[in-house]
């Protein structure tokens, strides 16, 4: 965790709120256990990737749900891209303030600098995507608190994303994946379709991993029943534009688990089509 003064310094004295925060040196066995989760994790999807169904892009308008300023470009970068350079609107919608990223400390004593860094970096990284900025949209709930906000502020982030679907019209939703090992992206599957089944519009549901198998025990938490149906999107023509796009998460890249980010540089991106008859039995 940065030391929060330092960070503070750091941010209020450079110019564009640059931040030289790094990750701490990880021990022998940090590098050990992440060696093993993205050798596991790289398998994993491979194999995921052998016994899925080919996507073909369609042309949909979409809106891209992400609980966190890099959620968006990471899991769906190639996605919207490929949208992008045909014409087809996408929004994308961030859901969090994204303060905590550096823990609580470095939130408290600078969480609103962190915030306006964290939201040049989206918006730098979805304009190289070709979202247009009028298409990006700040929710701005607290990082790491989606799960358990208030009744009264989970109404109304819902009641914001009804607004935003019915205003939008997309024919294309995307979201974390339910069981995404991270309360911020799960709580954002749950606040996304309980939006979209009370906006009343007919959309394509898909969900988009990040943590899914990286966060899952090398397996133990992984229920495999949420891999099956898989749908694999080939993004080779925009892959270096993506590549591009994450570049701008200085802030992210230095601090993820090492080896946490090759998976998406991959040429391909995974989704899992949801069936809204399913949420609406469940909701029932």
């Amino acid at each position: 965790m940065a030391d929060p003064e330092t960070l503070s310094d750091n941010l209020q004295n450079q110019s564009g709120l640059e931040l030289t925060y790094t990750r701490p040196a990880e021990t022998r066995r940090e590098r050990a256990l992440n060696k093993m989760r993205k050798l596991f994790s790289q398998a994993v999807f491979r194999g995921v990737m052998l016994r899925s169904k080919p996507m073909k892009l369609s042309g949909k308008s979409a809106i891209v749900f992400a609980p966190h300023q890099d959620d968006e470009t990471f899991g769906c970068g190639g996605l919207i891209a490929l949208k992008r350079e045909r014409g087809i609107p996408v929004r994308v919608v961030i859901l969090t303030d994204g303060a905590a990223c550096f823990g609580d400390a470095a939130r408290d004593a600078a969480g609103e600098r962190i915030t306006q860094l964290r939201n040049r970096e989206v918006a730098a990284a979805t304009a190289t995507l070709g979202v247009p900025v009028e298409d990006l949209e700040f929710l701005s709930y607290p990082d790491g608190g989606l799960n358990s906000l208030p009744d009264a502020d989970r109404a109304q982030a819902i009641d914001r994303i009804v607004t935003l679907l019915r205003t939008f019209r997309p024919e294309e939703v995307y979201v974390t994946h339910r069981h995404d090992h991270h309360k911020d992206h799960e709580a954002a599957f749950r606040m996304v379709t309980d939006a979209v089944l009370r906006s009343g519009l007919t959309v394509d549901l898909l969900q988009y991993p990040i943590w899914l198998v990286w966060f899952s025990g090398l397996g133990r938490r992984l229920r495999w029943r949420d891999l099956a149906g898989a749908l694999v999107l080939p993004i080779h023509g925009v892959s270096q534009r993506k590549r591009e796009a994450m570049t701008a998460f200085r802030s992210q890249l230095e601090t993820l688990p090492s080896g946490s980010v090759e998976r998406f540089y991959w040429h391909y991106e995974l989704f899992f089509a949801t069936k809204i008859s399913e949420l609406e039995k469940t909701a029932t």
